[in-house]
């Protein structure tokens, strides 16, 4: 094989490796984040969440909200739990307690603090009372 057909080879590889990792890479890519603005929230899961008031910003007192679809999801008379976290970011603990307000219905309040960086991505992680994650949810703030 000749030296300019074995770097077309490499190149077509190198080609197709790129877009493979491109394609199937498991970031954070537009489709995956929650439009946290929009009118209901975002549904992953069965679970319906929610921030108010919009536009959601950091550095006030916001009202968190989850529904879900299948209220037996969760033991009767259970709360549950909202775990802030930023993706590759340290910002230290930020849960607060969802309290039950009807069947399958939860709200609480808390702050979604400002990143020293400027970064905006923060995911939402909705908990039973053994921690088990039941959704989480990639959103951005203003």
């Amino acid at each position: 094989m000749s030296n300019k057909k074995q770097t077309s080879l490499i190149f077509a590889v190198a080609f197709v490796l790129i877009a493979l990792v491109i394609v199937l890479y498991p970031s954070h890519r537009s489709q995956d984040i929650c439009d946290i603005n929009r009118e209901g929230g975002c549904t992953i899961k069965g679970i319906t969440f929610s921030i108010d008031p919009r536009p959601v910003t950091a550095m006030r007192e916001n009202v968190f909200r989850a529904r879900l679809e299948d209220p037996s999801m969760v033991p009767e008379g259970t709360d549950l739990a909202l775990h802030l976290t930023m993706p590759g970011m340290e910002m230290g603990i930020n849960r607060m307690r969802l309290k039950k307000i009807g069947p399958g219905r939860y709200s609480g309040k808390g702050v979604i603090p400002r990143c020293p960086s400027g970064q905006k991505l923060w995911r939402a992680a909705i908990l039973d009372i053994s921690a088990r994650e039941l959704a989480s949810f990639h959103f951005e703030v203003e």
